[in-house]
C-alpha cells in the first residue's frame, strides 16, 4: 500500500507519513496494553471472525480514499502539463 501511495502521489513523504502513523499507533496500543489502560483483548483485534467485518470495511474505505487521492493527483498532473 505504501508503494501505491508513492506512485499515486509522486511524493515520498506521503508513504513515509503513513508508515510513521501505522508504527506509532502499534507502539502506543502496545504500551497502553502493557500499562493496563487497555484490555489485553485489544491485541486480538482483527484475529477473530467478528472483527473481520470491521477489517474489511476499513480496507474498503481505505481503498476508496486512496482512489480519490489518485484521481486528484491525476487532475493536478493534467493541469500542470499545459
Amino acid at each position: 500500500m505504501f508503494g501505491y501511495m508513492l506512485v499515486w502521489t509522486g511524493s515520498l513523504w506521503v508513504p513515509i507519513l503513513a508508515h510513521f502513523i501505522n508504527n506509532a499507533l502499534a507502539v502506543i496500543i502496545y504500551y497502553l496494553i502493557h500499562v493496563k489502560v487497555l484490555s489485553e483483548k485489544m491485541a486480538d483485534v482483527g484475529a477473530n471472525r467478528e472483527s473481520m467485518y470491521y477489517t474489511i470495511i476499513c480496507g474498503i474505505v481505505s481503498a476508496h480514499c486512496m482512489y480519490v487521492l489518485y484521481q486528484k493527483s491525476r487532475k493536478v498532473e493534467e493541469s500542470t502539463k499545459y
